[in-house]
C-alpha cells in the first residue's frame, strides 16, 4: 500500500543541517577549477612519462577514484576546503580508469566494453560518493554511455526512445518531488544532482 505523505518529514529534510550548505555558484566554480586542475595534473603526469605503462595508468586511475570516494564519505574532511581535492581525484579517476582497463586487459576502445566500463564506474560513483558534483557528473556519464551504446549498435532511431525515457524520469521527479522526498528521505542527497544530470543529458 502507498505510504501517506508526511509533510513534517519533508520539511525536516529541507532544514539547513540536512542540506548541502554551499551555494550552486560555488559548486560550479569548484567543478570548473577541479576539471582544469585534473587536466593539468594529467598533463604533468604525461610529460613525466607516467603513462608509458598501462598498469600504472590503471593504478593511478583506480587509486584516485578510490581515494576520492573515501574522502567524500568521511565527515571529518567533508569541508569546502577539501571539495576541490575530492573533485580533482574523482574526475581524474573517471577519465583515466576506463583507458587503463581497456589497455591492461587488451579490450577494444571502440567496442561496447568502454561503455559498459563507464556505466559500471559511474554507477559506483553515483551510489558510493557523497559529493553532489561527482554524482551529477556520474549521472551525465551514465546517460551518455547509453547514447554511446546506441551509436555503436547503429540503431540511431532508438535515440528518441532514450531521450523520451530520460525526459519522463526528469518530469516525474519534478512533479513528484515533494512526495518522493517525503517517502524516501535518503534520496534527498541524490535528488538534485540526478535531476540536473538528467536535464544536462537531455540538453546535450
Amino acid at each position: 500500500s502507498m505510504l501517506p505523505y508526511n509533510s513534517r518529514e519533508f520539511e525536516e529534510s529541507l532544514l539547513p543541517e540536512n542540506r548541502n550548505k554551499y551555494t550552486l555558484a560555488i559548486k560550479i566554480l569548484a567543478f570548473a577549477g577541479a576539471f582544469i586542475g585534473a587536466i593539468m595534473f594529467l598533463g604533468v603526469l604525461f610529460i613525466l612519462e607516467f603513462f608509458k605503462s598501462e598498469a600504472i595508468v590503471l593504478l593511478i586511475g583506480t587509486v584516485s577514484l578510490g581515494v576520492s570516494l573515501v574522502f567524500s564519505r568521511n565527515k571529518h574532511i567533508n569541508h569546502i576546503m577539501f571539495e576541490p581535492l575530492v573533485l580533482v581525484l574523482g574526475i581524474m579517476g573517471q577519465l583515466i580508469t576506463p583507458w587503463g582497463i581497456t589497455e591492461v586487459f587488451k579490450l577494444k576502445f571502440s567496442s561496447y566494453n568502454i561503455y559498459i566500463i563507464l556505466l559500471a564506474m559511474s554507477g559506483l560513483v553515483l551510489v558510493v560518493s557523497k559529493n553532489i558534483i561527482l554524482r551529477y557528473f556520474a549521472t551525465v556519464t551514465i546517460c551518455l554511455s547509453f547514447l554511446g551504446i546506441i551509436w555503436r549498435s547503429g540503431y540511431f532511431d532508438t535515440v528518441h526512445v532514450l531521450v523520451t525515457f530520460i525526459s519522463l524520469i526528469f518530469v516525474g521527479m519534478w512533479l513528484k518531488e515533494a512526495k518522493i522526498l517525503a517517502r524516501y528521505n535518503f534520496l534527498t542527497e541524490y535528488f538534485n544532482p540526478v535531476a540536473f544530470g538528467l536535464l544536462t543529458a537531455i540538453i546535450l
